[in-house]
C-alpha cells in the first residue's frame, strides 16, 4: 500500500520552511528501491579457513574471500607475524586478570536459603561437556569451588 503525503505548498516535496520546522524529508519517507529489496544479500562476507602455525600445530583463522589476492598475502603475512597475540588455547591465555575474569555468586545476607534442583544434561552432551570442563581444569583456566549445599 502507497502512501503519499502532499505538503501545505500542494506539492509532494516539503518546502524548506516545512524542513526546518521539523518535518521529515523525502528521503525519510520514499520507499526502498524494489532492487533493495529483493536478491537480500548476506549481511556476512564469506571467510576462507587459513593456518597461521605448522601442520603439527595448527593456528587456523579466516580471511575474507573478497580480498585481492595481495590483500590476502598482506593480511597474511601480518598476522603471521603477530600470531604470538593470539590464542588457540586455555594454556596460551596466560596472565588474564581475576579481577576481570573470575565469577563470583553474590548473595544477599537477608536473602533464604533455597536448594536448587540438580540440572541434566543431554545423555549425548555428557562425554563432551566433561572433556572440555576436564580440558579447562588441566590448563588451569578453572578451578573448583566449593559453595554452601544451598546453592
Amino acid at each position: 500500500m502507497d502512501t503519499h503525503t502532499t505538503m501545505e505548498n500542494g506539492s509532494n516535496t516539503p518546502s524548506s520552511q516545512e524542513i526546518d520546522e521539523g518535518e521529515s524529508s523525502p528521503e525519510d519517507t520514499i520507499d526502498a528501491p524494489p532492487g533493495l529489496e529483493e536478491h537480500v544479500k548476506a549481511t556476512i562476507d564469506e571467510l576462507k579457513e587459513v593456518n597461521l602455525g605448522t601442520v603439527e600445530y595448527p593456528r587456523p583463522t579466516y580471511v575474507n574471500t573478497l580480498l585481492t589476492p595481495a590483500e590476502e598475502v598482506e593480511y597474511i603475512a601480518l598476522l603471521t607475524e603477530f600470531r604470538d597475540a593470539f590464542a588457540w588455547t586455555y594454556t596460551e591465555m596466560t596472565g588474564l586478570d581475576p579481577k576481570v575474569v573470575v565469577h563470583h555468586l553474590a548473595m544477599k545476607k537477608s536473602a533464604r536459603p533455597v536448594k536448587q534442583g540438580q540440572r541434566r544434561f543431554r545423555p549425548e552432551l555428557v562425554p563432551t561437556t566433561e572433556e572440555e570442563v576436564n580440558r579447562l581444569i588441566n590448563a588451569g583456566f578453572i578451578r573448583e569451588v566449593l559453595y554452601p549445599t544451598y546453592l
